[in-house]
């Protein structure tokens, strides 16, 4: 029975921080995702950690308490999932390049006055980027990997949040704000942009209020 509870006892602490860490990471305007593979060394060692008596108790503790650190120290959040985390940036930039259609590519080069030859060349650029690889969110890592794909709501979710830190970064121009505040309204156009993705926005005038209220604490 000690057993058993042992085991469920670190699925839980597994699945917890996985939500906790998911979530703050979209705070600091990244997405965590894992190139899809159907088994690695990494998933081996969680299960083994997850059902070796002792061993699942001793891990679990460690992560709770890394998981709960890491909720106030964003490089320490960003240093643990660093090998799976994509900015908002990147999101939206690998999105619209893995998406862009032949035809419309094609249409928009000739309007520019691109000859078939160049065509043919953006086009072959584009496919050997779709099957290359990337960087991670450290622009100085040497270590390229694999890149997922990215879905039509995480693509949503990117061009909201590049949107949002477009707006506040032009209020910022004009307001001397402290990094609280800057955070706060940040957060404050991220539920404005979600809220206008499904058609729930407020008025621009509470918005603006709001935003007003922040800035003169």
């Amino acid at each position: 029975m000690f057993y058993l509870g042992s085991v469920a006892g670190a699925m839980l602490v597994n699945l917890w921080s996985g939500l906790v860490t998911h979530k703050r990471l979209k705070d600091l305007g990244y997405i965590e995702k894992m190139f899809k593979k159907r088994f690695s060394l990494a998933n081996l060692i969680q299960l083994i950690c997850i059902f070796t008596p002792g061993l699942n108790i001793a891990v679990s503790a460690f992560l709770a308490f890394a998981t709960i650190k890491s909720m106030n120290d964003d490089d320490l959040v960003l240093a643990m999932y660093h090998t799976r985390c994509y900015s908002s940036e990147s999101v939206k930039k690998r999105y619209e390049r893995d998406n862009v259609q032949e035809d419309v590519l094609r249409d928009a080069m000739t309007l520019d006055g691109a000859d078939e030859e160049l065509i043919q060349e953006q086009i072959k650029k584009i496919e050997q980027q779709k099957l290359g690889y990337e960087e991670n969110y450290e622009s100085r890592s040497v270590l390229l990997r694999p890149v997922p794909d990215f879905t039509d709501e995480e693509y949503l979710w990117a061009c909201a949040e590049e949107y949002a830190k477009s707006v506040v970064d032009a209020i910022a121009l004009d307001a001397d704000l402290t990094y609280e505040q800057y955070e706060e309204i940040l957060n404050l156009f991220r539920k404005e942009c979600k809220a206008e993705l499904t058609g729930k926005e407020q008025s621009g005038e509470k918005v603006m209020q709001k935003v007003l209220n922040i800035v003169e604490q």
